[in-house]
């Protein structure tokens, strides 16, 4: 009978060692299960924040293709303008007008009918030149219009450029931690 009566109080004693066991393995668990939704919560938080950074990095994309596309078009007009406004390289409109003034001057103070035929054929030959340059004149406003377009447009794909490379930064930047917070997630698991 004694034995039995020992044995009640192993019993209790293992009993509250066994509640008290449980206790702490409940606690501890309660501290596994908190610190996991806290982890999987800042991983899907980095995720999507990822997510945002990936979309403003494909919408620079589709800009990015807009302008080079853009580009392509506008050097296309480009290259056949400059052609065709550089291909005169003669004196400028005021260096011409300033010398078939002279040569008018020159018909009326000195006169001799040889001399009235060389001047005449001079002064028709730099009018003829200044109508030239003068009729490339809209071109070469129209010229200057499309490599300020180009220059924009070329400044414009930089800073693009750039953008896009902060974001995919920032987008990385983002993937790695979130990579991080389900790693120490599955770690804690592994307790």
């Amino acid at each position: 009978m004694q034995s039995q009566e020992q044995e009640k109080p192993i019993e209790k004693l293992d009993k509250r060692e066994l509640v008290a066991e449980v206790n702490a393995i409940r606690e501890k668990n309660f501290h596994v299960i908190t610190e996991l939704k806290h982890l999987f919560k800042q991983a899907d938080q980095e995720k999507s924040q990822r997510d945002e950074q990936n979309a403003a990095v494909k919408k620079i994309a589709g800009e990015l293709e807009k302008i080079r596309s853009e580009l392509k078009e506008t050097e296309a007009k480009l290259i056949p303008l400059e052609k065709e406004v550089y291909a005169f390289n003669g004196p400028s409109p005021e260096m011409l007008k300033s010398e078939i003034q002279t040569l008018e001057y020159s018909l009326h103070v000195a006169y001799s009918p040889s001399r009235e035929k060389i001047v005449g054929r001079q002064i028709k030959e730099l009018s003829k030149q200044l109508k030239t340059i003068a009729a490339l004149a809209p071109k070469r406003l129209e010229l200057t219009a499309i490599r300020t377009k180009f220059r924009e447009l070329r400044k414009n794909l930089s800073t693009q450029v750039r953008e896009l490379k902060t974001c995919a930064a920032k987008s990385e930047e983002h993937h790695e931690k979130m990579l991080f917070f389900f790693k120490e997630a599955n770690e804690l698991r592994k307790i």
